[in-house]
C-alpha cells in the first residue's frame, strides 16, 4: 500500500510542475478541424486551377478570397481521351430520340493538391464533367 501513496505523490509533483513551467514556457494547443470544400469542373476547360481555401498556421482556415493564409490549390487537367467518342456515335442535334439512353463517358483527369509549390496530393480519377454525352439504342419493346 505505501507504494500506491507515493506513486499518487510523485504523479501530484509532476503535474504541478508542469502547471508552474507552462507558465514561464507557454502551452501549446491543438485543435483538429474537418471542413468540406466543393469544386465543380467547367468541361470548357481542360485544365483549371482554384483556390479552394487559404490556411494561416497561426489563425486556422480562411475563404478562398481572404487575404491571409496561404492558399490551397486545386489544379485539374483532362486527358481528353474520350474526345474520339464524339465520331463513333449517332448524333442528332437536340433533339431527344425515342428508344436512346444517354449518358456521359467519364474523362480521365489529373488532380493536384498544391500549397504554394508542395504537392499535398496527386492522383487519376474520372470525371463526369470532362467527358463525352454518347447514345445508344434501346431494342427490345
Amino acid at each position: 500500500m505505501p507504494d500506491e501513496g507515493i506513486k499518487a505523490y510523485l504523479e501530484e509533483l509532476n503535474r504541478i510542475e508542469k502547471e508552474y513551467l507552462s507558465l514561464f514556457i507557454g502551452k501549446t494547443v491543438y485543435e483538429q478541424v474537418n471542413k468540406s470544400y466543393e469544386y465543380t469542373p467547367v468541361s470548357e476547360k481542360k485544365t483549371d486551377q482554384q483556390v479552394l481555401f487559404r490556411l494561416s498556421e497561426k489563425e486556422g482556415v480562411f475563404d478562398a478570397l481572404s487575404s491571409k493564409g496561404e492558399p490551397f490549390v486545386l489544379e485539374v487537367k483532362c486527358s481528353n481521351l474520350t474526345h474520339n467518342l464524339d465520331n463513333i456515335q449517332y448524333k442528332e442535334p437536340l433533339n431527344v430520340i425515342e428508344n436512346t439512353f444517354y449518358y456521359r463517358q467519364p474523362d480521365l483527369s489529373w488532380l493536384k493538391l498544391m500549397i504554394e509549390d508542395s504537392v499535398m496530393f496527386e492522383g487519376k480519377y474520372s470525371v463526369f464533367q470532362y467527358g463525352t454525352v454518347v447514345s445508344s439504342k434501346i431494342s427490345g419493346s
